[in-house]
Parts: C-alpha cells; structure tokens; sequence
C-alpha cells in the first residue's frame, strides 16, 4: 500500500512539474514581454495565453474586458463616442496598430469603423494603452491606442487550419502556414469569416469578410502586406424611422507597411488604400439633407494614404532620448454622391491633406527607482482647396517611481486632433472650417504587487476638452463651445494563482458632464474573466455587469472550453451571452413625415450566440 502511495504522488508531481515547465516555457516566450511599454501608460495587456484560453477573435472580445464599450452606431459600426447620430463615424480617438503601423486610419482617421469586429486570428497578442499613451506608443494624437501583434514563424510554424461555425448563419475558416528559413521568418495567413445577427424591424447588420495576411521577418527589417473585401449590411443608415428598404456597405481594404532598422535609426513606411461603396434607400423618405426630403442615397468613394517615419532613439544608464520626422499624405475623394440617382457636383473640400511631423521624447532617471519622461510633438496640416493650414501639438509628461512592491504613475497630457478630410465642407458639417479638438488630461496609476502572481491597480483622473465636434439635431457636425469634462478611475486585480489559471477582474467608472442636448452621463462596469485547466480541457468563464446612466444594471456571461485531443489537434465550444440579457444601445426613431418621436429601437451588439471550432496543426 505504501509503496502505491508513492507511486500515486511520485505521478502527481511529475505531472506538476511538467505543467510548470510547459507554462515557464510559455512565459518565456510570450511576444508582449517584449513589445509592451512599461511607461506608456496605462495599459492593459492580452497575452497568447490569454487570447488562447478567453478564446478570443476578435477586438470585440477585447473591449468588453477593458474600460471600453462595445457601442456601435446606426451604421452597425463599432464607434464608443457617437452619440446616435446620422455621421459615419466619430470615434477617431481610437487608433489600432498593426506591428507598431498605424492600420485603417485612410478614411475615418480609425481602422475601428472598418476593422472593429475583424477576426483576429493571425494575432498573438494584443496591448490597449489608454488616457493619452506616450509618444513611444505612438506619435499619433490619440486617447487609447490598440495595438495588434502578428504571429511569428518561430512560434507557429507548420500548417495550420481552423474552422468555427456558430449559431445564427455565423463561421469562420482560416488557414496559416509560417516556416522560418536561415534568419527570416515567413508567416501567411487566410480567412473566410461570416457573422449574422438578429434582425430587429428587418433590419441588416451582418457581414462576410475575406481577408489575407503576408509578413516577412529578418533580423533588421519588416515587410507586412495586409488586404480584405468586406460587405455588410449598413443596418440602420441615415434612415430616420429605421426601416430601410436597402441598406449596404462595401469596402475593399490593402495595408502595406515596411521597417528598417540601422544603428539607432528605424524608418517605417506605410500605405493603405481603400475603396468603399454605400448604397441606402426607402420610400417615402430616407432621410433629409439641406431640409430637402431624400429617398435613395448611395456613395463611391476612394482613400489613399502614406506615412514615411524616420527616428532616432538612444538609451544609457541615466537617460532614454527617443526623436524623429514623420510625414503623412491622405488622399479621399467621392467618386460619386448621388441622391435619388441625380449626382451631386464635386464637393468644395480637399482632396489631399499633408502633416508634416517632429517630435522627441526624452526619459531621465532621477534614481535607480524614478524615471521622468517629457514629450512633444508638433504637426503642420496642410489642407488643399479653400480650407486653412494649421498647426496642431501634443506634449507629455510622466513621472514613474517604484518602491519594493509599489509602482506609480504620474501623468498629463495635452493633444490636439486632425480633422479628417471627409469632413471638411461636406453635408456632414456646419461650417467649411473646423477647429481641432483640444484635450488635456491628467492621470494617477497605481500598483501594488502580493507577490509574484498578484498585482492590485488603482487608476484615477481628470479629462477636460474643448472644440469637441457634436452632431445637432439634424445630424451636422457643430463646434461646442463650452468644455466637456471626464472623470473616471477604474480598480484591477490580476492572480496567476497556477500554471495556465488566471483570474482578473476589472471594475471602472466614467462620468462626462456638459454634454450638449444631454448634460451628465454616467458609466459603470465590472468584468472578471478565469481560465483554469482540468487534464486535457482548458475551461474558462467571463462575466459581465454594466450599467449606463439611467438604465437598468445588466449582466450576463460567457463560458468555453478547449479539449487538447492530440498534440496537434483541439476541438473548442464558447456561449456567449448566456442570459441573453446584455445591455440594449437605444437608437432614435422619428416619423419623417410628421416629425414625431416613434418608439426608441434598442439593440445588443449580440444576443446569445454558441459556437464550436476545431484547429489542426500539421
């Protein structure tokens, strides 16, 4: 009997340990060890493991565990900062980058309108910095920044496919080969993606997206081709009762980026080029632009940019200097506009938009345990036609300062927007000339680490803007005149508490006050997400509370599980939602013939929905 019993605990450990090994070698490997930036801000980061184990595809999944929302606008797209308004989208304060390149920015000044629900599966990892990161997460004028980081050969290598069908007409197929050869390391990735949701009134919200992926890796340069055909249904649209008849979007999307590295210097160039399709129509009437009654509207129209970055950065025992160039062209023009099938003459506004950009970042270490960073930069816009030039900045300063199991951030920041040139003298605007938003900000971060697998966060500050861009009640864009005021905080608890277990739980909150037409508004949420495994299955759950402003407290929950079968083979189920009770967006609805409020539409981003998915590597 007791040499059984130690036969039984002999197994046990030895299980232990090789799980203990397998996750020091899944640590050691993680990519976000070493792209993150310790004092870009407030971050919050997704390693492989957590994007593996939450089963997560896409930025969807990511926002719902930060202090971000997954709201979207009457367009069905991703968009947190549009207030229910007829314009395409307003959330440019969101950046997504791809590999430290800036990715779908061509058009909306975002890839969040054309990239929010895009399937992730070509990503290893994925870094959110909010609250005004550092001019070393970006140089570009932004509040949160999302940063994309693709799989490498090194880790995926082989063949690998991938098949996911999920309720309501939903799946997904990819395919991806990476093989790393001498120095360079090749990865190629494909995917077929379809996604249905429910049809409140009939209206139109899914989509189908075809997307592909090429990178190339040597020891000093980056090469990266990115390109996607997406149609979706354009759900609500300008449509003022929201019952389209047609109500359509489609975009066709190339990012092409290139990094070289010499000495101290690096130079990066980007190209994007984007052509996108709308068509919108009802009867009696869609919509109203100029007071003038309209059914049938339908857009063409194509966007071109290139960004050339050249930087400088050295680093010492006492100081870092991080300094650089860049220059910006943006191109867009309506092809057509046609309203009620007569075409509008050409539009008054630029075609063509240049920045010209410089900018330096320098950190001192007061001490061993104290870093002061202070950054800059300065942007010259010149705008084509009748529009004027201006100059718009950004600066920064930080202080970090860490004692024993203390960390804290001090920060503030001051930024100013482009206005993008879609905007400029069209329909979507009150007047030819828009002056940029200015925002300054101030933030207190705050960790406090158990021990090695436990980390608390506290997050407070102060958000004061200016020149903020408000559609009125006819949907236009006007300046404000008044500043609008933020303040929020949020508390994070992280617990690694085995190997691949995880426990996180998040919970912030967001008051905006001197909002036009509204005044205050008010946002809670809480999150917690685990994952655990029990022998071949890696389980996880999340739960969501949220309450906006004046309306109910949701919640609701989703739960998987992954089963390793082989060593080269998983099969995996996810329900998401599974009380179907998350929070409804309101969307206005008014009679365009009498002008009188209908019934307010209100619409989940997704009920409930399952899904079943297996990966074979070979």
């Amino acid at each position: 009997m007791r040499i059984l019993f130690l036969i039984l605990l002999a197994c046990s450990l030895f299980a232990q340990n090789i799980s203990e090994i397998l996750y020091s070698i899944e640590v050691k490997n993680d990519l976000s060890q070493k792209t993150k930036e310790e004092n870009g801000g407030i971050s919050y980061i997704f390693t492989r493991l957590d994007m593996d184990a939450l089963q997560i595809r896409s930025l969807h999944d990511i926002l719902r565990l930060t202090p971000l929302t997954e709201k979207f606008n009457r367009y069905g797209l991703f968009d947190p900062y549009n207030p229910d308004s007829l314009i395409p989208f307003l959330s440019t304060y969101i950046k997504i980058y791809l590999d430290d390149h800036e990715l779908g920015g061509v058009l909306y000044g975002s890839g969040l309108a054309i990239l929010g629900d895009l399937d992730l599966g070509f990503v290893d990892h994925v870094e959110v910095y909010t609250q005004a990161p550092s001019l070393e997460v970006s140089t570009e004028p932004s509040v949160i920044i999302i940063k994309l980081y693709t799989k490498r050969a090194e880790r995926d290598g082989g063949t690998s496919l991938y098949a996911q069908k999920e309720s309501k007409n939903s799946s997904l197929l990819s395919l991806s080969f990476g093989k790393v050869f001498t120095s360079n390391s090749l990865y190629i990735y494909g995917a077929r993606q379809k996604k249905g949701f429910a049809h409140p009134l009939g209206l139109d919200r899914d989509f189908r997206r075809s997307h592909a992926l090429f990178s190339l890796y040597t020891k000093d340069q980056e090469f990266l081709f990115y390109g996607s055909s997406h149609h979706r249904g354009g759900f609500i649209g300008p449509s003022l009762d929201a019952k389209p008849n047609d109500s359509q979007i489609h975009t066709k999307f190339i990012h092409l980026h290139y990094l070289k590295k010499f000495r101290r210097f690096s130079f990066k160039t980007t190209f994007e080029n984007m052509v996108n399709k709308t068509h919108f129509s009802e009867s009696p009437i869609l919509t109203y632009i100029n007071r003038q009654p309209l059914s049938d509207f339908a857009t063409h129209s194509h966007s071109f940019q290139a960004t050339f970055d050249l930087s400088y950065k050295y680093e010492n025992a006492r100081h870092a200097l991080l300094m650089g160039a860049k220059y910006k062209y943006k191109h867009q023009k309506f092809d057509y506009i046609k309203i009620d099938h007569e075409t509008l003459p050409p539009g008054k506004g630029p075609n063509n938009q240049k920045i010209y950009q410089l900018y330096a970042q320098e950190s001192f270490y007061l001490t061993p345990n104290s870093v002061f960073n202070a950054g800059i930069a300065i942007d010259f816009v010149k705008n084509e036609s009748n529009i004027d030039d201006y100059w718009i900045r950004l600066y920064r300063l930080g202080h970090t300062y860490v004692k024993d199991n203390w960390t804290f951030k001090s920060n503030y920041a001051h930024i100013e927007y482009h206005i993008d040139p879609y905007l400029m003298n069209s329909f979507f605007v009150t007047q030819p000339d828009l002056p940029s938003t200015k925002i300054d900000n101030v933030f207190e971060d705050i960790k406090y680490s158990l021990d090695t697998n436990q980390q608390l966060e506290l997050v407070g500050g102060y958000l004061r803007g200016r020149n903020y861009l408000f559609p009125n009640r006819e949907s236009k864009l006007y300046t404000v005149d008044h500043a609008l005021s933020t303040l929020y905080f949020s508390f994070q608890y992280d617990w690694s508490y085995r190997p691949f277990s995880k426990l996180r739980t998040l919970f912030s909150y967001e008051k905006i006050d001197n909002i036009p037409m509204i005044g205050s508004y008010k946002f809670s949420q809480c999150t917690l997400s685990h994952y655990h495994p029990f022998e071949n299955f890696l389980f996880f759950e999340e739960f969501f509370v949220s309450k906006f402003d004046h309306s109910a407290i949701r919640s609701d929950m989703n739960v998987g599980a992954k089963y390793h079968l082989l060593s080269n083979l998983d099969f995996s189920f996810r329900i998401d939602n599974l009380f179907d009770n998350t929070y409804n967006y309101p969307f206005r609805r008014i009679d365009p013939l009498t002008f009188r409020p209908l019934p307010t539409l209100r619409v989940p981003y997704s009920g409930r929905r399952a899904m079943v998915c297996m990966e074979w590597t070979f």
